[in-house]
């Protein structure tokens, strides 16, 4: 494995650019840049269009936002804006697992209600932060499941 300082490029007063491998870089604070530039880093892609930044150490996977961070205890850290290249200090917020999995693509679009193909009913939910589902109930109608969801949503 390599050691010794890696390059990286600087792209504004405050952001470093890392290279990674396959051709990606990982966005870090520039007081960050020659901690981080100290050791090479992967691209690593667990599911198409996300990709992160990480290490192998001892073989295990350290993390670039957790290196960061200085987190080793495994627990979560959320990329705000969704982007695992992103490892500015400013986008990194230490999470629960619930939190993190609610600010995912996948739950970006999560409306309070799905409809029940076995049941033949909308179901009406409720995601609280740090919380686990609230549900509320299920209807016969679209239109009232969203009037259950945005009640619930006045009251909280």
């Amino acid at each position: 494995m390599r050691t010794g300082r890696q390059p990286y490029r600087i792209i504004d007063s405050e952001t470093a650019a890392i290279p990674l491998t396959k051709g990606y870089e990982a966005l870090v604070d520039l007081e960050d840049a020659d901690r981080v530039s100290k050791f090479p880093w992967l691209a690593n892609e667990p599911w198409p269009g996300y990709v992160r930044a990480l290490r192998i150490v001892n073989r295990t996977s350290l993390f670039m936002h957790h290196f960061i961070l200085d987190i080793t205890d495994g627990s979560e850290i959320d990329h705000i804006d969704r982007d695992g290249l992103n490892n500015k200090k400013l986008n990194l917020k230490p999470s629960t697992h619930t939190e993190n999995m609610r600010n995912t693509n996948r739950h970006k679009f999560r409306v309070g209600y799905t409809y029940n193909k076995r049941a033949k009913l909308w179901m009406a939910y409720l995601d609280e932060p740090d919380k686990k589902r609230r549900y509320l109930g299920y209807t016969k109608t679209e239109l009232q499941a969203i009037i259950l969801v945005e009640r619930a949503r006045c009251q909280s």
